[in-house]
């Protein structure tokens, strides 16, 4: 399962990328981040865990780093492998960067506590539409900083009950 969304930021690609490739770039940009922590910081060997304000933590593990392009991580729950994640950037000529995050989602684990009978009703009425919502929001956040300047808050763009309290 892929979702994929994108915003529009007034910002220059270099300004976008350096926003998202600083460590701990979660702490000021992720509205249900409580806490990003990095456990190395080195590009496509990068990894850190972000613990979210509902108190689940995941952590990401970087694969590929193409500077001022984009970058893929894993996302691991107890080392399973939950999803993979691409994060890219592309400029345009007038000032603006779009930021496109896509996330391929292992349903069967995450829902592996359901009877398997009910995970097409789960993902089509639970897990996507909380997961669709769930990167707006970080898409929004990291918009709201890089164009402002300000720390995003918790629940800024409202409550998400798989991440937040």
């Amino acid at each position: 399962m892929k979702i994929t969304d994108q915003v529009n930021i007034k910002a220059s690609l270099d300004k976008v990328w350096k926003a998202i490739s600083v460590e701990g770039n979660l702490n000021n940009c992720h509205p249900f981040c409580k806490f990003n922590h990095v456990v190395n910081w080195d590009c496509e060997n990068s990894e850190d865990q972000i613990e979210y304000y509902n108190g689940l933590i995941l952590t990401r593990k970087f694969t590929n780093w193409d500077p001022h392009k984009g970058y893929e991580l894993k996302i691991l729950k107890n080392d399973l492998l939950i999803a993979l994640v691409n994060w890219e950037i592309i400029s345009n000529d007038k000032g603006y960067s779009n930021l496109i995050i896509t996330i391929d989602f292992k349903p069967k684990i995450i829902l592996n506590k359901y009877p398997i009978f009910l995970h097409s009703l789960l993902i089509k009425y639970f897990l996507k539409p909380r997961m669709l919502h769930y990167l707006r929001s970080v898409l929004l956040g990291f918009k709201y900083y890089i164009e402002t300047g300000n720390i995003v808050v918790k629940n800024q763009f409202g409550l998400n009950k798989m991440f937040s309290n």
